[in-house]
């Protein structure tokens, strides 16, 4: 006991404050790392990856020498099989990097509330619609992160404003645009019959299908938030960064988008004012 008493002593007494600093932001970053695998494929390749590391130790304390021989150059150029394995989720955080730390210096003071919130309130009157008569239908709101080089195959290119009638039109059953995503852009639809890549997440409800693991998808790997119609059960959901909510109405719906396309982006703008102002003072 008093063997440990004075390790633990020793080693506060040898901590300096660069030292704290580096063990918090090595905390940070597995803390975010674990954050960002969560519920994928990725966490059960750390978790194999975890289990190879304590072999190897054991292998070395053991005197295993072969085996510690094999897994050493297993691990060495395994690394470069992890960054191949893990491209999607270091994508997605180096685009949330650059989002947070960059995001308002390139933001415009344009103030396009109003549009927004009529784009959101035809959406939400078309989803309704959709979910009363059990019309299938995923509409995706690209926000920050240019969506083109993430869909998957062709699409058919649109220019138009946001209506209730033309979301309509185009998920009508048997059409040729019904079976793709929507893309709404700076309040216009940009394109249609859009296909979205899927998500890897294997805890999924069974009820959820397709339409819903696209959805999801594309949230993963950037900041859209995709809205969802079942065809099955009519219930409407909403995605946003990998994480679905389901059963909404057309009303809880209206809120959510509210407060994720407005709300937000009121708050980034007045931000942008505030240190405006600060620096005119300085």
């Amino acid at each position: 006991m008093s063997f440990i008493i004075n390790f633990v002593l020793d080693f506060f007494s040898r901590l300096k404050l660069t030292d704290i600093i580096d063990i918090l932001l090595v905390t940070y970053l597995i803390y975010k790392l674990i954050r960002l695998v969560s519920g994928t494929k990725a966490a059960q390749i750390i978790k194999g990856i975890a289990i190879l590391l304590l072999i190897t130790l054991f292998s070395d304390i053991f005197s295993l020498n072969t085996l510690n021989y094999i897994l050493r150059n297993t691990i060495q150029v395994g690394l470069i099989a992890v960054i191949i394995l893990f491209q999607p989720e270091l994508r997605k955080a180096l685009e949330n990097v650059g989002r947070n730390v960059f995001g308002n210096l390139v933001k415009t003071n344009e103030n396009n509330f109003e549009k927004t919130s009529e784009t959101i309130s035809q959406v939400c009157r078309a989803v309704h619609i959709f979910s009363l008569k059990k019309t299938g239908a995923i509409i995706v709101f690209e926000r920050e992160t240019n969506l083109n080089e993430m869909l998957i195959g062709q699409y058919s290119p649109v220019d138009s404003i946001v209506t209730s009638a033309i979301l309509q039109n185009i998920f009508y059953p048997n059409t040729p645009l019904h079976d793709g995503a929507v893309i709404i852009r700076g309040n216009r639809i940009s394109a249609a019959n859009c296909y979205l890549p899927l998500t890897g997440l294997e805890s999924l409800d069974q009820e959820m299908g397709t339409r819903h693991r696209a959805g999801i998808g594309i949230t993963e790997v950037s900041d859209a938030i995709s809205v969802m119609v079942s065809e099955e059960t009519g219930k409407i959901s909403i995605a946003t960064e990998g994480v679905i909510e389901r059963g909404l109405t057309s009303d809880i719906l209206n809120k959510k988008l509210s407060e994720l396309l407005i709300e937000s982006e009121a708050q980034t703008e007045n931000k942008n004012w505030l240190k405006g102002r600060v620096k005119g003072k300085i």
